[in-house]
Formats: C-alpha cells, structure tokens, sequence
C-alpha cells in the first residue's frame, strides 16, 4: 500500500500509483501547486456531465477554482506504456470535455509535456511554476 497525500488515504501500490504519488509530490515541492488545486482520478462526468472516464490527475488554475478552470491535465503510465495509442485517445476524450493549458504524460521513467498554444498542442522542456 501507497499513501496519497491528496486523497488522505491509503491505495493500492501498483507501478501507475507510484508514477501518480511522485508527480503529485514534484508538482507540490518543484512547481509549487497548491495540493487543494489537485485533484486525483477524477471522473470525467463531475467536471462535464456527458463526459465518461476518470483523469489521472487535473490541476486546477486557481485553490478556489470551479467548473473548468484547469491548469494542467497529467496522465500517469505504467512503464512502457507512456505514449501507446490507447494513452493518446483516452487523453484526447478528456480534452474533448475540458480545456486544459498544460498536459502531461509521466511514466517511471520520462515525463512528456506539451502547452496549449491557440488550438495546437505544442512539446515543452518545462512546466512554469503554478500560478506564476
């Protein structure tokens, strides 16, 4: 068993967890991401009521934000597993429902990220300090 600092809880220790945990522990200590704007395996029908499937991990634009303010979507892989195609459409269906600045895609390994840049999706070496 892991434990999420976010969810208050102990979980299941599988490799994706730990993938999870460490993101949410650099976002906090590196990024400076309120742990109140995180929110962990949220599903997608509580963010936009047609929509199905539950994000990894949503960061919200402001501690008080509601609706769809958000700041970055992170989708966390087991290794291996970090860019495969099934990643890409699931990610792509929560785009389809949320609007997002930042996305990223971490496994054990490496992290991908991109910026939003009008309508394009664009590949970044590094994620600004939050609310900066």
């Amino acid at each position: 068993m892991i434990r999420c600092q976010i969810r208050k809880k102990w979980v299941l220790d599988t490799p994706e967890e730990r993938v999870r945990q460490r993101l949410i522990a650099w976002l906090i200590e590196d990024r400076h991401v309120s742990p109140l704007a995180i929110g962990v395996e949220v599903s997608m029908s509580t963010l936009s009521p047609t929509a199905t499937g539950r994000a990894d991990l949503v960061v919200r634009r402001a501690v008080s934000g509601a609706g769809g303010d958000f700041w970055l979507l992170g989708e966390c892989k087991a290794p291996g597993k970090l860019l495969e195609d099934a990643a890409a459409v699931q990610v792509g269906r929560y785009l389809d429902q949320l609007s997002v600045d930042w996305l990223l895609f971490a496994d054990e390994r490496e992290m991908k990220l991109w910026k939003r840049i009008e309508d394009c999706w664009v590949p970044e070496e590094n994620l600004p300090l939050w609310n900066s």
